[in-house]
């Protein structure tokens, strides 16, 4: 089994894009990355290798693990697949190695050549995960490569048949003091969580870190804890940022993250530190109970449709929002023992059973751009003793058959139903 599936038996799992060369081989620095609260990076290597291992001795050495971007795997053509055994034979036994990251977003033309390089990875290294990450639901047919975000998944997890599903979407809006939120945002978690049940697939997610593209907002902290609660709530496994490092302007254009460009930690950096600190202190709990849906409670939603310009380097595109982030198309009609459940604002349940036992996420769906706590109410069939895990800790309490409970901006909680 993968070093990364070992750890995600224990706990929610955190990785991050973006984490450059200079930060692996600084011995310091290095140290950074992993009390930042990171399991795991994604790190690009030369094409003749020669950072690959220092790269992985230097995460051995800090408890990381690196899914790793090789030049010698990832641009193999089919024909040429036959080449990788000898391309990663000098540090594909490595313990630091969790794997080999293959591509960023394909579009359905490259599901072959892609099921293929998967199949050669776990022939030459079956201990070390292939990861693929995907698109976001608002991709266009032509990124997607076929006609529905809802096709695209289905094709991906039956035509690649990997252990894991990993998407991003950022949904953070708002420059100028002005906040929104991205519309079909639960949607996407949704078709990914339903596929990962149907083909018993682990959900990733990467959650937004940074402002970017003059559009999308920077995070406060209680934006980054109602992402990575909001993940939860759909089963996710392992929460991934984008990014750590900074990215260079491009094509897009990129503002701080938890790492500026001068390499110094920002403030982005501690309040990932400090959400990670609260999910490590109680995941434990979260990670054996499997998933089986959502309810929501769309009580004050407010949402207006709107024509967005998003900036690019050189050029603008509009891009049309109709809708709300709250959308589902297969919510859960009831999950016993919980009766009903409502808030001053929307609220989201995510619902989970272990055998017999039974536990679900409470978040705070107001926008975290808009400072509004949320007083929620959970009706159950009769008295109940619950074990509340949040940021503050976990307490077990016994509540009548209506418990209250304070959300505060962006909060989320995973209780279980002891009895």
């Amino acid at each position: 089994m993968a070093p990364i599936q070992e750890l995600m038996k224990k706990k929610l799992v955190f990785g991050a894009w973006c984490v450059f060369e200079e930060e692996i081989l600084d011995e310091e620095r290095c140290k950074r990355v992993r009390e930042s609260g990171l399991d795991f990076g994604y790190i690009s290597l030369n094409a003749d290798h020669s950072n690959a291992l220092p790269i992985l001795d230097a995460c051995q050495r800090n408890d990381l693990l690196a899914l790793v971007f090789d030049p010698k795997v990832q641009n193999l053509f089919e024909d040429q697949i036959y080449k990788l055994k000898g391309n990663i034979a000098d540090y594909k036994d490595h313990p630091a190695l969790a794997g080999f990251c293959l591509r960023d977003e394909p579009g359905v033309d490259d599901f072959s050549r892609l099921k293929k390089l998967t199949e050669a990875c776990l022939k030459e290294a079956p201990d070390k995960m292939p990861a693929i990450n995907l698109f976001p639901m608002y991709a266009n047919s032509d990124q997607l490569g076929c006609g529905s975000y809802q096709e695209h998944i289905d094709r991906y997890a039956d035509e690649l048949a990997l252990d894991t599903i990993s998407y991003d979407f950022y949904p953070l809006y708002g420059p100028n003091g002005e906040t929104w939120l991205q519309d079909n945002y639960l949607r996407n978690f949704e078709i990914v969580a339903q596929a990962c049940k149907r083909t018993g697939c682990d959900m990733w997610y990467f959650i937004q870190t940074l402002a970017f593209n003059y559009i999308l907002r920077d995070p406060a902290i209680e934006d980054i804890r109602w992402q990575m609660y909001v993940a939860m709530s759909f089963g996710a496994k392992v929460i991934q940022l984008f990014t750590y490092g900074t990215p260079g302007n491009g094509d897009e254009f990129f503002e701080d993250s938890m790492i500026d460009r001068e390499g110094n930690a920002t403030r982005r950096y501690y309040d990932v530190q400090q959400v990670i600190r609260e999910m490590n202190a109680f995941t434990g709990h979260y990670v054996p109970y499997k998933w089986e849906g959502v309810m929501a409670n769309r009580n004050g939603l407010v949402t207006s449709e709107r024509d967005i310009e998003v900036v690019f380097p050189g050029y603008t595109f509009t891009t049309h929002m109709n809708g709300t982030y709250m959308e589902l198309d297969h919510e859960l009609e009831s999950f016993a023992p919980v009766t009903a459940f409502s808030g001053e604002y929307p609220l989201l349940m995510g619902c989970f059973t272990q055998g017999d036992k039974k536990a679900f996420t409470l978040v705070n769906m107001e926008d975290p751009g808009r400072r509004r706590s949320n007083r929620a109410a959970v009706t159950f069939d009769a008295p109940k003793t619950l074990m509340v895990h949040g940021k503050d800790g976990s307490v077990k309490i016994s509540v009548s058959d209506t418990w209250e409970v304070e959300l505060g901006i962006g909060d989320g909680l995973f209780v279980e139903i002891l009895s």
